[in-house]
């Protein structure tokens, strides 16, 4: 019903313009409807006088972020990954620094858990399967680099986190771009575990 009370005035104010000697109690009507429309609605307790109104009382679900720190194989901290809930599915978002200059594939696995025991080749391997591979990251000659892709595939952040979790996992820098866009192999350069 209020939605129908402002273009009403409108129309009211339309064919009443030409009348000049009713211009201040247009004015007025004007701004009654106008802070009619305005104000809070409060919910009526008047039984008997209509259906009820469902409300929507469900809450309003912010999307999900979820920041995790990228170690190397010795464990020391060279970036951040982000896992978001997105409309169109999860972001990832990797920020490395201190890393080899050149393209470095990346990869979104299926068990968080970045245990870099054994060889240089091995580190990582407790990753899991692949579950999907992801746009590589530009290393810059400062040792910076940047990358987030949306995974239209990917489940929701809540669900990579059950269970075993993810890992997100960047490989050493390849020769070019092409080789790049392979998931990381060979050895494994950083590690992002994502643990509910």
């Amino acid at each position: 019903m209020h939605r129908t009370l402002l273009p009403a005035a409108a129309v009211l104010l339309a064919l009443t313009a030409c009348a000049a000697d009713d211009g201040e109690q247009l004015r007025e009507d004007l701004a009654a409807v106008t802070a009619a429309e305005a104000a809070p609605r409060v919910p009526d307790s008047g039984e008997g006088e209509g259906p009820e109104e469902e409300q929507d009382d469900r809450a309003v679900l912010e999307p999900a972020e979820v920041p995790t720190d990228l170690v190397d194989p010795e464990g020391s901290v060279i970036g951040t990954a982000y896992l978001r809930d997105e409309q169109r599915g999860t972001e990832v978002e990797v920020e490395v620094m201190g890393m080899t200059p050149g393209f470095h594939g990346v990869g979104l696995y299926d068990v968080g858990a970045c245990d870099a025991a054994g060889a240089p080749a091995e580190a990582f391997s407790s990753v899991g399967e692949l579950l999907t591979p992801l746009p590589p990251v530009l290393v810059l000659d400062n040792g910076v680099g940047v990358t987030t892709a949306l995974v239209d595939s990917a489940p929701v952040v809540e669900e990579l986190l059950v269970g075993n979790g993810t890992a997100v996992v960047i490989g050493d820098a390849a020769v070019d771009l092409a080789a790049a866009q392979a998931p990381p192999v060979g050895s494994r350069m950083a590690c992002a575990a994502f643990t509910g």
